[in-house]
């Protein structure tokens, strides 16, 4: 894949899918591939584990890790729509980012944009989409968000805790017990590998939605602060990064 930034759809069309499945009450999910998931897919293939940055385990997994590839490579195939990088200095991630599509043969169904959790929010998407729908709110920021969301209209009905990747089939299995239209995502990596299952498992709405749920709660925040916050709590002893 040769520049696949003009397969890009607009925020428009994936705001429109959305609410095209909502109407139809039929599975959707919307992916971030970020600088987290680039490292995932990419490592011990195109990055050495020594440039593995120390924070990656705040975002929910711990490498060496080829279950988690193979689940992210599974995700980016099964989700509705996948954002991807696309800016040539951002790093090497758009770079790294097309040699990943073509070294796994990844095809995702549509493309958009990396910033597309932003931008829903800022173009009053999001809140059309929430406004008298029930949501489920997963993440560690879930419990903080639900005074956001409820501002919005939506109908906060259940908030779970997503730590790491070990704890995905607990929150699958919680979710039973859920009534929901519409699952919003904020669990680093593994937000991006269990949308795709919550779509298709439930037939529900699947949002990863990145840092923004921290940046609704607190328009101030600073991730490497909260990163370094959340090892010096001693959450990587507690397996929080497994």
């Amino acid at each position: 894949m040769r520049d696949y930034r003009k397969n890009f759809i607009s925020t428009e069309r994936v705001y429109g899918m959305i609410v095209k499945a909502l109407n139809s009450k039929k599975g959707f999910s919307l992916i971030r591939i970020s600088d987290g998931e680039t490292r995932v897919l990419g490592h011990n293939i195109f990055i050495h584990m020594h440039e593995i940055p120390w924070w990656l385990e705040y975002s929910g997994v711990k490498l060496p890790n080829e279950k988690v590839r193979q689940d992210l490579i599974s995700a980016m195939k099964k989700a509705d729509v996948v954002g991807l990088h696309e800016i040539e200095d951002h790093y090497v991630f758009y770079g790294l980012t097309k040699d990943i599509l073509n070294y796994f043969n990844i095809k995702p169904k549509n493309i958009c944009r990396i910033n597309i959790a932003g931008e829903l929010v800022r173009r009053g998407y999001l809140e059309q989409l929430v406004k008298g729908r029930k949501v489920v709110l997963i993440g560690r920021k879930a419990p903080q968000a639900v005074k956001v969301f409820s501002k919005m209209g939506a109908l906060v009905t259940g908030v779970l805790i997503l730590e790491g990747y070990y704890n995905i089939p607990e929150v699958l299995k919680r979710l039973e017990l859920c009534d929901f239209d519409i699952a919003i995502v904020s669990a680093g990596i593994p937000a991006s590998i269990i949308c795709p299952e919550i779509a298709l498992r439930f037939r529900k709405i699947a949002i990863d939605f990145g840092h923004m749920m921290d940046i609704l709660i607190d328009p101030n925040f600073d991730v490497m602060k909260v990163i370094k916050e959340w090892f010096e709590n001693g959450n990587i002893r507690k397996g929080g990064g497994l």
